[in-house]
């Protein structure tokens, strides 16, 4: 056997530092498409969800309540005993037992009276005194929202993909 037939030590560092960086340039772009695939996600079953509450509104002129009772399933009403919905899309950002979206049916006045007030800062995470030109949508009767790519449930900020990919925020959409 000749020296030359083998590598050295220094030939083999080489390559696995050349294939560290790689994995170091491909890993956080990875980790960005999962997270841009997931916000996509969960706006594509918001909007399945949303066109089967308004089915069920055309059919019972009146949207489903939302329970706030933590072992009442959500919006079963979508999906029996007429199937609305063939189930009710769990949020891809929860990792304990897939939580299902979020949904609230305004319907208190309490609750109206609390939007009225809110809304701003729920939406655009602003208070009244800082914009006050934006007209009140009084047509909301519901909202569906997913956690977001930070997997906290933010009472007030709506997410924005324009501040990063994993930025601060719930993906929320209001209805009707």
């Amino acid at each position: 056997m000749r020296l030359r037939d083998a590598f050295t030590l220094i030939e083999l560092l080489i390559v696995v530092a050349i294939i560290a960086i790689l994995a170091a340039i491909a890993v956080p772009n990875f980790l960005d498409a999962q997270v841009r695939a997931k916000v996509s996600r969960a706006y594509g079953d918001i909007r399945s969800q949303r066109l089967a509450l308004e089915a069920y509104r055309v059919d019972n002129d009146a949207y489903p309540c939302s329970y706030n009772a933590p072992l009442q399933p959500r919006l079963s009403e979508l999906s029996t005993p007429i199937p609305y919905i063939s189930s009710c899309p769990f949020d891809p950002f929860t990792y304990i037992n897939g939580r299902p979206l979020y949904y609230h049916y305004v319907s208190a006045t309490d609750e109206l009276t609390w939007l009225m007030h809110n809304w701003r800062a729920y939406m655009y995470g602003l208070n009244e005194a800082t914009n006050p030109t934006v007209p009140f949508p009084t047509a909301i009767q519901w909202h569906i929202r997913s956690m977001g790519p930070d997997c906290i449930l933010n009472h007030g900020i709506c997410y924005d993909p324009t501040n990063g990919t994993v930025s601060v925020g719930d993906i929320c959409v209001f209805g009707p």
